[in-house]
């Protein structure tokens, strides 16, 4: 696991570069009580990124219950987006290449569900800007 982290959450508890920008997204979407939402994928990524760099598994869990006081939400895809995530991972980007299956599972849910996904992973984010309902992290301005 070298190289620059893009899962957003584990920015919430690894200070390391867009971990500033990822509190302030989840801080100001809890205090506007706008919903938020991942796919329950998220848990088991924290985990593997917790392990990793010799974190607990307890703190992450106790992270996830707070912001889900806060109103954020795991999720499982449904039947439509896991059509619309199939979708996504047999296509041919026109960046090159093809996306991640986990990644897409997150934009799925976004498109679907009429919200946008919010990234650090700028090859996830070439790949697939053209079907829109995304954005940086670097690019996101609390509205």
């Amino acid at each position: 696991m070298a190289g620059r982290r893009t899962s957003i959450f584990i920015k919430l508890f690894r200070d390391e570069d867009g971990s500033e920008q990822a509190r302030d997204l989840f801080a100001k979407n809890i205090a506007d009580a706008r919903v938020m939402a991942a796919p329950g994928i998220l848990l088991y990524e924290a985990l593997s990124a917790a392990l990793h760099y010799e974190q607990s598994f307890v703190m992450v869990a106790k992270l996830i219950a707070g912001l889900r006081e806060g109103g954020f939400q795991l999720l499982e895809p449904d039947m439509d987006e896991l059509a619309k995530t199939q979708e996504m991972t047999t296509y041919l980007s026109p960046a090159g290449g093809y996306p991640t299956l986990n990644d897409c599972v997150y934009h799925a849910i976004a498109i679907n569900r009429a919200g946008t996904l919010v990234t650090a992973d700028q090859r996830h984010f070439a790949k697939t800007k053209h079907l829109d309902s995304i954005v940086l992290l670097a690019d996101w301005q609390p509205d």
